[in-house]
Parts: C-alpha cells; sequence; structure tokens
C-alpha cells in the first residue's frame, strides 16, 4: 500500500486546509518530516490511520480530539486519502464528529461522523462505517493494529524492552503478542486450586458437626451413648456403630405400633359401618315418606293429561279440514301467476311512460335555457369587444416594479449586515482593551519583581554560603556579617512565571489587536458598497457633519534581553453610526412600500385585464356551441313527444284486462293466496303435533307413577329387613378408638423423624468420606498444572504458560531484528535470549542478554550506551514490524514511518542506522523518518516540513 495524495482540514493542529502530494516523494528510498516539537510531524501518520481505519495510531487521542483547536467554526474537519495498492487506486475520505456553527441561527450544532470509499471497479462509492472497515481490511490485508505496528515504527517503545526485567517485558510483551489470554489460564489455574484447598478444609470441619444431629429416644439404653456422640467423643467408627443399633431399635419399636395401629383401625371401620347402616336406615324413612307424597301429586298429573288427550283428538281432527281447503286453494294458483305477470307488465309500462314523460320535460327546460344563455352571450360579447388591449404595457411595468423591489429588499438586508458587523467590532474593541489593561498589569508586576529580585542578590547569594567554604565573589572561607535577605523578596521561580504571564498576556493583546483590525477593515470596506448602492437610488445622503476624530488604540511591548518595541494602532474604521443607520433604512423601508402599493395596484389591473380577455374568448367559442345545441334539442323533443303517445296507449289496454282477470279471483294476488295456504297448512301442522304431545305426556305421567309405585313398595321391604342399632353406644366406641390411633400416630412420628434424622446423617458421613476422596484426587491433578503455568514448581525454572508463548514470539523477532542490529554495529552485536535464570529464584525466559563479537562476551542488554541501545530498540522495532507482515499472509506495505530517537546517535552511529533504514526503502519502499533532529535535515533530501505558528496552528511543505 502506497500513499499518494494525503489532504487534512482542521485536523489535529492544522487549522486550515493541508495537500501533501506524497507521490511527488518517489516509490523508494528515505525522506524526513520535520518540524518543532508538538508541530504535528506524527499527526500525518495519524491522519493516514484514521482515514483508514477511523482511528488514529496512538491510543492516547479519542475521536472527539481531532478537531484542530485552532480551526474556525466554519471549517470543516475531514481527512482525504489517495492511495495505490496491488496496483489500483483508491480514495478514501472520513471525517469525525465535531461541533460546527450553524448555518442558519446562532449557536453550534453537532456535525456527525460520515466516510466515503471509491473503489477502482466502478461500484457505488461505499458510505457505511462497518462495510468499509471490512473492506480496507480485504484491500491493505492487516487490521489497525497490525497496520499500526507494520506502517509506524516507534522505537521508542521497544526501548522500554530493553531496559525491562522478565516482568516487565511480560506486561509490554501481553500487548504486542496478545498473549493475554495465556494469563487468564495462569491466574485461573490458580483460583481452581485455591478453591479445591478450602473446600478440603471445610470438608473436614464440616464432617463433625453432623454428630450434632444424632437423636435417640428418652427411655432408649441408648440415650448416654447418643449424648456422648453428640459431644464428638466417639470416634467415626462408634458413630457408625450406634447409628446402626439407634436405627435397629427405632425399626422394632415402629414394628410393635404398627400392629396396635392395624388393629385398632379393624375395629374402627367396623363401628363407621355400623353408623353407616343407621344413618341410612334414616334417609330411607324420609325418602318413602317423600315418595308417597310424589305419587299423590303424580294421580292428579295423570287424570290431568288424559282430559288433553281427548280434547287433542277433537282439534286434530279441524286442522285435517283446514288442509283440504289449502289443496283447493293450490289448484287455481296459475290464475294468480298470469295476474300478476300482467301487473308486472303494467308496472314497466306506467315506468316508461313517466320516464318518457321526464325526458321530455327536461329536454324542453334545457332549450329554454340554452335559449337564455345564448342571448346572455350575445349580449357579453359586445360588453367585452375592447379587452387585452392594453396589456402588454402593465406586464412591462410589473417587471419594473418588481425588480426595483427586490433591490430595494436586498438593500435593507445589507444594511442590517452593517450592523450586525458593527456589534462585532465594538465587542473586539472592548476585548482589545481589556487584553491591553491586563498586559499593562502584567507587566507592571514583572517590572517591580525584577527590580526587587536584582536587589536582594546578595542575601540570595548569602543563604548559599558555608563556614570553612570559599566565597564564589570575595574568596574568604568564614563569613562573620552576610547580608540578610529581605522578607517577601521574589525568588527566581516566581520571577520567571510573573514573565510567562507577561508573555502571555502580550500573545492574547496581540491576537485581539489581529481580530479588531481584521473586522474594521471588512466594515470599511462594507459601508463603502453600501453607501454606493443607497446613492443610485437616493443621491447623496444627509448626515451629520464635524463627526469627532476615531478613537486611536495603541500599545507597546519590550522584551527584558531586546530593544524591540512595537508599536500598533487599531482606528476606529468608517461605519454608520446607528443613528444614521436607521435613518437610511427609513428612507429605503419608505421607498420600498410605495413600490409594493405601486406593484399591488397595477397586478390587480392586470389580473382584471387578464380575466375580460379570456371572458371574450370563451365566450366566442360558446355562442356557435350554444346554437347547435339549441338545433338539437328540436329534433329530440319532437322523437320523445311520439315515444309518449304510444306508450300511453300500451298501459290502457293492460289496465283493462287486469281489472277483467281480478273480479274472477279470490285473492287480491298470488302472493296473498300463497300467504293463505301457508296459514292453513302451518295451523293443521300445529293441531297435530298438539295431539303428539298429548299423547307423550298422558305416558310420561303414567310411567312416572307405575315407576313410583315400585320405589314405594322396595324401600317399605327394606325398612322391615333392617335392625335398628344403637347409635349413641357406637359413637362413644368411635371416639376412643381415634383417641388411641392419635396416640398411636404421634409416638411413629417421632419414631420416623428419629430414624430420618440418624438416616441421614449416616448419607452424610458416607458422601462426605467420598467427597473428601474426590476433592484430594483433584486437587492433586489440578495443583500441579496450575504450579506448572505458574512457574512456580520446586527445583525447576521459574517459567509461565504466558511466558513460554511469549519467548517463541520473541525469539522470531530477536531473530529478524538481528540481521539489522549486525549490519548498523558493523558486525559486532548480536541480540540473544537468555534461557536460564539466576539459581531458579525468580521468573525468567525473556531476559535479554547481547553478544559481543569483538571480544566474543556475553552480557546484560542494559550495558549497551545510549546511542547502542538506539539501534538494538530500531532493530526489534523493525523485526517486529518484518514478523507481522509475514504472519499475516505475506503482506507488504510500500511506505513506512520511523519515529524519534535519532537524537541520541553521533555520526558515525546515525549513518549505520541510516543505512540500515536505506536497506528497507530498496525494492520500492519508501521510509519516512520522523524527528527533529537538525543533522538529518543535511542528509535526507527530500522532507516535509512542518511550520509551527500560536495563533493559525501548523502548515506542511513538500521539499522534493
Amino acid at each position: 500500500m502506497r500513499p499518494l495524495k494525503l489532504t487534512m482540514s482542521a485536523f489535529g493542529p492544522y487549522a486550515g486546509k493541508t495537500e501533501l502530494d506524497l507521490a511527488a516523494l518517489g516509490t523508494g528510498g528515505l525522506y524526513l518530516i520535520t518540524g518543532e516539537t508538538g508541530a504535528g510531524k506524527t499527526t500525518i501518520f495519524d491522519a493516514i490511520s484514521y482515514a483508514l481505519y477511523d482511528a488514529p495510531s496512538g491510543g492516547d487521542r479519542s475521536r472527539e480530539m481531532l478537531r484542530s483547536k485552532y480551526a474556525r467554526e466554519d471549517t470543516k474537519t475531514y481527512v482525504e486519502l489517495e492511495f495505490l495498492c496491488k496496483g489500483k487506486h483508491y480514495a478514501i475520505r472520513r471525517s469525525p464528529a465535531y461541533l460546527r456553527k450553524k448555518v442558519r441561527g446562532e449557536g453550534m450544532t453537532r456535525q456527525d461522523a460520515a466516510v466515503e470509499l471509491i473503489l477502482p471497479d466502478g461500484r457505488a462509492p461505499m458510505t457505511k462505517n462497518r462495510e468499509v472497515e471490512e473492506e480496507i481490511r480485504k484491500i491493505i490485508g492487516v487490521d489497525r493494529g497490525q497496520f499500526a505496528r507494520i506502517a509506524m515504527i516507534a522505537q521508542g517503545d521497544f526501548r522500554q524492552v530493553l531496559m525491562a526485567s522478565t516482568d516487565e517485558r511480560r506486561a509490554i510483551f501481553r500487548d504486542l503478542f496478545g498473549t493475554a489470554p495465556y494469563e487468564k489460564v495462569q491466574k485461573r489455574l490458580s483460583a481452581d486450586a485455591n478453591d479445591l484447598r478450602r473446600s478440603l478444609h471445610d470438608e473436614l470441619r464440616g464432617a463433625e458437626q453432623y454428630y450434632s444431629e444424632i437423636y435417640c429416644a428418652a427411655e432408649s439404653v441408648h440415650s448416654a451413648e447418643t449424648e456422648r456422640a453428640r459431644e464428638g467423643k466417639l470416634t467415626s467408627e462408634e458413630v457408625d456403630d450406634l447409628l446402626d443399633r439407634l436405627l435397629s431399635e427405632d425399626a422394632q419399636e415402629d414394628g410393635k405400633l404398627g400392629e396396635e395401629r392395624r388393629k385398632a383401625e379393624e375395629k374402627l371401620r367396623a363401628v363407621e359401618s355400623a353408623l353407616k347402616t343407621a344413618s341410612e336406615l334414616r334417609e330411607k324413612k324420609q325418602n318413602l315418606i317423600r315418595k308417597e307424597a310424589e305419587y299423590a301429586k303424580a294421580s292428579v298429573s295423570a287424570e290431568q293429561a288424559e282430559a288433553m288427550c281427548i280434547k287433542a283428538a277433537e282439534e286434530e281432527r279441524r286442522g285435517r279440514r283446514l288442509g283440504e281447503r289449502a289443496a283447493l286453494i293450490r289448484n287455481g294458483i296459475g290464475r294468480y301467476e298470469e295476474l300478476d305477470r300482467l301487473q308486472e307488465e303494467l308496472e314497466n309500462v306506467s315506468s316508461e311512460t313517466r320516464e318518457k314523460e321526464q325526458v321530455l320535460i327536461r329536454k324542453k327546460f334545457s332549450r329554454a335555457e340554452a335559449a337564455k344563455t345564448l342571448e346572455s352571450l350575445k349580449v357579453e360579447n359586445a360588453a367585452l369587444k375592447d379587452a387585452g388591449i392594453n396589456l402588454e404595457q402593465k406586464l412591462n411595468g410589473q417587471k419594473e416594479l418588481q425588480r426595483e423591489m427586490e433591490e430595494l429588499q436586498q438593500l435593507l438586508k445589507q444594511f442590517r449586515e452593517h450592523d450586525d458587523l458593527a456589534a462585532k467590532y465594538r465587542d473586539a474593541q472592548n476585548e482589545y482593551r481589556a487584553c491591553r489593561k491586563k498586559n499593562l498589569n502584567a507587566e507592571d508586576a514583572y517590572q517591580k519583581a525584577n527590580r526587587a529580585y536584582l536587589d536582594e542578590q546578595a542575601g540570595i547569594l548569602a543563604e548559599t554560603l558555608r563556614e570553612g567554604i570559599p566565597c564564589p565573589v570575595c574568596g574568604a572561607v568564614e563569613h562573620p556579617k552576610p547580608a540578610r535577605k529581605a522578607a517577601g523578596a521574589p525568588d527566581k521561580e516566581l520571577l520567571e512565571h510573573l514573565r510567562r504571564e507577561l508573555m502571555r498576556s502580550q500573545e492574547e493583546l496581540e491576537a485581539a489587536s489581529g481580530r479588531a483590525g481584521e473586522i474594521g477593515g471588512t466594515l470599511s470596506e462594507m459601508k463603502k458598497k453600501l453607501m454606493d448602492r443607497f446613492r443610485s437610488y437616493f443621491g447623496s445622503p444627509d448626515l451629520r457633519e464635524n463627526r469627532p476624530e476615531p478613537e486611536q488604540m495603541s500599545f507597546w511591548y519590550s522584551e527584558t534581553e531586546g530593544t524591540v518595541q512595537e508599536q500598533m494602532r487599531i482606528g476606529e474604521p468608517e461605519n454608520l453610526e446607528s443613528r444614521d443607520s436607521e435613518q437610511l433604512k427609513d428612507r429605503v423601508d419608505s421607498r420600498l412600500g410605495q413600490t409594493m402599493k405601486k406593484l399591488s395596484r397595477l397586478e390587480e389591473e392586470i389580473e382584471k385585464e387578464k380575466n375580460r380577455s379570456c371572458r371574450k374568448t370563451e365566450v366566442e367559442r360558446r355562442i356557435p356551441v350554444i346554437e347547435t345545441e339549441i338545433a338539437d334539442r328540436d329534433r329530440e323533443i319532437e322523437d320523445e313527444s311520439s315515444q309518449l303517445a304510444s306508450a300511453s296507449a300500451q298501459k290502457e289496454a293492460l289496465g283493462s284486462r287486469i281489472d277483467l282477470l281480478r273480479r274472477q279471483l279470490e285473492f287480491p294476488g298470488k302472493k296473498d293466496a300463497e300467504q293463505e295456504i301457508g296459514r292453513l297448512e302451518k295451523e293443521g301442522t300445529r293441531l297435530e303435533k298438539a295431539k303428539q304431545d298429548a299423547d307423550a305426556v298422558r305416558e310420561q305421567a303414567q310411567g312416572y307413577l307405575r315407576r313410583l309405585e315400585g320405589e314405594i313398595g322396595t324401600l317399605k321391604e327394606q325398612i322391615r329387613e333392617t335392625p335398628v342399632p344403637d347409635e349413641e353406644l357406637l359413637y362413644t366406641e368411635k371416639a376412643e378408638l381415634q383417641t388411641a390411633l392419635s396416640s398411636i400416630n404421634e409416638a411413629q412420628k417421632e419414631i420416623h423423624a428419629r430414624v430420618s434424622g440418624n438416616r441421614r446423617v449416616r448419607e452424610r458421613l458416607c458422601e462426605n468420606k467420598e467427597t473428601l476422596k474426590q476433592t484430594e484426587e483433584e486437587l492433586e491433578v489440578v495443583g500441579a498444572l496450575a504450579d506448572t503455568a505458574s512457574g512456580t514448581l520446586s527445583g525447576r525454572p521459574k517459567l509461565m504458560l504466558e511466558t513460554y508463548v511469549q519467548s517463541a514470539y520473541f525469539d522470531r523477532i530477536i531473530g529478524r531484528a538481528n540481521v539489522r542490529f549486525l549490519r548498523m554495529t558493523r558486525g559486532q552485536y548480536e541480540l540473544r535470549r537468555r534461557t536460564e535464570a539466576d539459581q531458579n529464584r525468580s521468573q525468567s525466559g525473556l531476559e535479554l542478554d547481547v553478544l559481543d563479537h569483538y571480544n566474543n562476551s556475553l552480557r546484560d542488554v542494559r550495558t549497551l550506551s545510549g546511542g547502542e541501545s538506539f539501534m538494538a530498540s530500531l532493530s526489534l522495532a523493525l523485526g517486529l514490524s518484518d514478523e507481522i507482515q509475514a504472519s499475516a499472509g505475506g503482506i507488504r506495505l510500500d511506505s513506512m514511518y520511523v519515529d524519534e530517537g535519532f537524537g541520541t546517535l553521533d555520526d558515525e552511529a546515525l549513518t549505520q542506522a541510516l543505512d540500515a533504514l536505506a536497506s528497507l526503502a530498496e525494492s520500492d519502499r519508501l521510509v519516512g523518518i520522523i524527528s527533529h533532529v537538525e543533522g538529518l535535515a543535511e542528509r535526507i533530501d527530500r522532507q516535509i516540513v512542518i511550520h509551527k505558528s500560536r495563533q493559525d496552528g501548523s502548515s506542511a511543505e513538500l521539499v522534493v
């Protein structure tokens, strides 16, 4: 991946729009990114990382911190990057969320984050953040973390690796190599082993607690022994034997009580059966009385049902006569159908006649209305003969008035803009005066403190004198009367603080002066254009003469180490005073009102003239149409009159036939005849059903009477055969038996509770033995795993699992790093990972040594000098970059960046480091070195120079 062009707007320290044509740097070799500290050198790589991955290269800044604090409120914040990858051209634009000035109204509003990726295959640009992230990952082949470690060689991070212990390196490598999961495994195994140890201790203590839950009967021969067990005075074997004897004793007692319970229950069932027989006998006697009463009522009901059957038979015969009459009427139903047909035909003819009469009336009325309309149109046409003659002249006048109104409205708008800018200018003046006052106060405080500090130099020097040590001024070793520093005299720190405050107030004064001057110039230019436009309508304005001279503001400042004195003047611009502005606006507003009234009257006249012209055209079109319509109506009226006469004759003939047929029939129509047939048949059916219902009621009453006779006979027989028991004696015996059973139940409940509790104790003791064994076996396995993973095995090297994994990564990186480290040191040094700890007393595995080939010695890497340490850390950083590219499937980045650290090298070491980096740039790879070291600017021709400004932020310049 090779960046071609980078554009930053209001990003980081870059306040405005900054464009860098990175393609001009070429396709290979070294180039320098240089500038002051804090100017924004690393920001260039941050911008590339943000454009691609929505995050800067480092983790110390959030997206909300990306907008430049120097940018104007209306300047947009975004980064655009054009890059080449695998021969294809891509472009991406990304902007963070930030606050910007509202387009309409006052105040600020939130601008949402946005992204756009343009692809080379002609697909629509991608604008969804998730889709863009996935596509960038596919295009470049690495994620953000890998890109940051491959493309940005921050060798300062690897200097920490050189100077760190194994524990410190483990924490650093955890982020670099992603080995946190192995650390979690170590901690989880240690936690599990500790949990098992605590469980084993708790289980041993828990077994003794079960002995207090052993119980026996108060009268038991084992009560004394049970008490000893509860006090923990028996062994576990004695407790097991006691529990067996207690359970056996309770089982025998429970068997005896069970036999007594069975006998009592048999007696109770016999008593309850006898009581049940006595209760049933009482119920049968009561039932017999009820049945005899029901039999008397049923006899009366049977007699009533018989009478109803006789009456229903007579009604059935009447129903058969009604059916015969219905059949007679049905035979003549055909003549009613003929009557209905004639009546329907008459209704159709009558309806048709009425419709024709209405049509004839409407046509005559329509003909009369058309005639009146024709006459009215002819009169109106004569009155409109001059319509539309003056329309064109009035339309031209309308356009002229509209143009004048728009220009006057624009002039009023410019007056308002002038007033707003004048108010901002007054605010800027007030701000300047406040800054000037603050600057004068700061200068006065600094000058006073400086004089006091210089006056007290002797007292300050005297505080440092010691007996027997020569005075740095006179050389005396005795100091009988040293000078005394006055109380409250300022020290050097206070003086430096006041100097910084003075410089800060001076910068604020300069900024306020610049803002007021910029606004004043804009205001003067605006007033000139405004008055030129005003004069084009109204001539020279009549404004007041002899205004006071513009107020002049100035300030001076001087520095303690120079003779620079600068005078800046901000004059009151030539602007309109508030009263003058209102006077001129009133004149414009009055002229605008007059123009609008004229335009309104003219528009009304134009609308009327347009309406008259359109109406004349419409009238001339409609006159021949209506004349044709009148002739058509005359022909239609004649045809409708002939058809109406024929329909009236047909209607009269049908009426005569219907009258003759009606006189021959019994009912007015077929429907009436059918209704009578239905009524007669329905009544006949009802009478027949009534006869059937009466027969059913009689049969039901007689059957119920016979059933009651049988039930009464059965009850009388059962009462005679059942003996009468003594219920009072039976209830007494039942109560005694229930009391005995209750006592047996209570005794058995106590036995069952003891048995259940003692069995539970025995089961828990058995379970505890198995649990103890299982916990001990599990602790043996987990404890060994935890000691192995944590590197705490006795007599073994202290090598943790995470450290072991990290050492494998570390070995591959060291191997790649040594290729460049040997080249940088001209074959003198080679990095080696220490594989053995000192006497197995501390954690090991990540210690780093350096092999000196000049004297064939192996020593700690922390003994290297500053320059040698830089080359070692740079080699490690490059080794990590190579390893990540190799593990990412052979991904190759055509541009890389190396950040800082070159200031610790002498000329020879710097040359060697640059040679090593130059080797990276071979085969069309471009390497950017980020540094403020001046010596690099002389060695590297291609440069990106960053210029820093206190007021306007940073800017970048490409030097090729």
